[in-house]
């Protein structure tokens, strides 16, 4: 058995056999407490030729999902998901198929549980988190390998609220910083990224430009996922301050950490 850390949940991996599964997976021993099992199972022919993922059914009791080459089955009481593999013909190939089935479930999880799935990055200082997102190539990693170990995840931040407010699940399936993090961390802001290098610096957004600029950072955005986003952006924003970042490479960090968190 194999498996992830997924925020307060173990995702335990039944491989079923495959020997050429897992990539970045380790083996997990018998937990107690919440689960995620995954079987893997290995098909002959991709279900869609689609690039990107589709809803193709949502009810009380589960839901099916199409990811490029993968399709995610997601049984809600049993809290059991099904991905079905094409068969990898390299390790590239499967990296890039663990990615799309992972999102899809990530994203499923938190449409299911009232959460937002981001194309962002993850800044921790001690156990509170920043959220910054952006378009690729804007910078976000380069971003967070300033912090040194401390950034969560360089590229997807999966969002909950909590019985406290909301919080930054970590997830160590996709794109995770090193080190080791809490399962859940306080979500104090979250920021867009603009284009402006000359400074650090951040200015607070109004609520509808924010929710605007997040929508387009979120995964999978068909209609039917940007109708819940939005729904749940709103929640977000109510209680977690939004601003726009600029960055420069130039500025010391403990002052882009005051811009960050102070």
């Amino acid at each position: 058995m194999y498996g992830w850390q997924l925020g307060p949940l173990d995702v335990a991996v039944n491989t079923h056999g495959q020997a050429w599964f897992p990539l970045g997976c380790g083996e997990r021993p018998a937990r107690q407490g919440q689960r995620l099992q995954v079987d893997l199972l290995p098909f002959d022919a991709p279900p869609s030729d689609e690039d990107y993922a589709q809803f193709m059914t949502w009810t009380d009791s589960g839901c099916r999902i199409v990811a490029r080459r993968t399709a995610v089955d997601i049984d809600w009481p049993s809290m059991t998901a099904v991905w079905h593999w094409p068969v990898p013909e390299s390790p590239y190939d499967q990296l890039d198929l663990r990615s799309s089935t992972a999102l899809a479930t990530m994203l499923a999880l938190a449409l299911r549980r009232g959460g937002i799935l981001l194309h962002g990055a993850t800044l921790r200082r001690a156990n509170e988190a920043v959220v910054v997102c952006g378009q690729s190539g804007a910078g976000k990693s380069t971003l967070a390998r300033r912090f040194h170990g401390r950034y969560l995840h360089d590229d997807t931040s999966l969002l909950m609220p909590g019985d406290d407010g909301w919080q930054v699940w970590f997830q160590n399936i996709h794109r995770a910083g090193p080190g080791d993090h809490p399962f859940v961390a306080p979500l104090r802001r979250i920021f867009t990224l603009g284009p402006d290098r000359s400074s650090t610096a951040k200015e607070p957004l109004p609520l509808t430009w924010s929710v605007q600029r997040l929508l387009e950072q979120t995964y999978y955005a068909t209609p039917w996922v940007t109708h819940r986003m939005t729904e749940h952006l709103v929640n977000l924003l109510g209680s977690v301050p939004s601003y726009s970042l600029s960055h420069c490479l130039d500025t010391p960090l403990p002052l882009l950490e005051r811009v960050l968190w102070e």
